[in-house]
């Protein structure tokens, strides 16, 4: 954790947390939290969310929580750069992007009850599974040996989440002909997967990431794209190391 981050503004920015966590509105202490946390790195977040953990926040609980600590951070975090486009970083962001233009496709046929496009959208979502295995097998372990292990385990139910959602596009999806309720129930189901993915990604992207390239070695990065090689990929091919 960084110097930035001494005891004292540490204990003040827990405090904030836990006002959240007892309801406090956002804009009630938003002004407070942006001025905490100048200068901090996503690292810094990371930590201190682990912290809470380890002190008897409930990991659901920092889940929860979690889209109103980034509606409070949005203003001062910077997306990963994500490096080369052979990088692992680089790899998942493009298929982060990839996967919220298929959902916002998916909304957009299933609300003209367009039968094919909407489930070439579905079957197309499905299919992006390998992204969240990579992530789960490969990229969450390297984190957890570098000692950052509850920013991953938040993600992994995250994933979950988005998994249920899958399964209730999946149970749809034979069901589309000529039934125009049940494109309705896609189209809903869809905005809520948009929902989640695009608050997810923006975790990754913003936090996770960038805490990843601050405690990854270069060189494990290599060894993490032979990795990802072996799972598979989604979305797209990236090009070869």
């Amino acid at each position: 954790m960084s110097e930035l981050l001494g005891p004292e503004r540490k204990k003040e920015l827990k405090r904030l947390i836990m006002e959240l966590h007892r309801g406090a509105g956002v804009e009630e202490v938003k002004g407070r939290f942006k001025e905490l946390v100048q200068g901090l790195s996503p690292e810094d977040i990371a930590r201190l969310e682990e912290e809470l953990i380890e002190e008897g926040l409930p990991r659901e609980e920092i889940q929860r929580l979690c889209d109103v600590h980034i509606e409070v951070f949005k203003d001062v975090l910077k997306e990963s750069g994500g490096g080369e486009e052979w990088h692992p970083i680089s790899i998942l962001m493009k298929e982060h992007e990839i996967q919220l233009s298929a959902v916002d496709g998916l909304i957009r046929a299933a609300g003209d009850g367009r039968r094919e496009a909407t489930v070439s959208f579905i079957d197309h979502l499905l299919s992006a599974e390998n992204h969240y295995l990579r992530e789960e097998n490969v990229l969450f372990p390297y984190l957890e040996k570098h000692g950052i292990t509850e920013p991953p385990a938040i993600m992994w139910m995250e994933h979950d989440e988005i998994r249920e959602l899958k399964k209730e596009l999946k149970s749809l999806r034979g069901m589309l002909e000529g039934n125009e309720e049940v494109f309705e129930k896609v189209k809903k189901v869809g905005e809520k997967l948009r929902d989640v993915l695009s608050s997810h990604f923006f975790k990754e992207n913003n936090i996770l990431f960038p805490t990843a390239e601050g405690v990854i070695e270069e060189r494990e990065w290599v060894k993490i794209r032979e990795e990802f090689d072996d799972v598979g990929y989604c979305c797209y091919t990236p090009p070869p190391l």
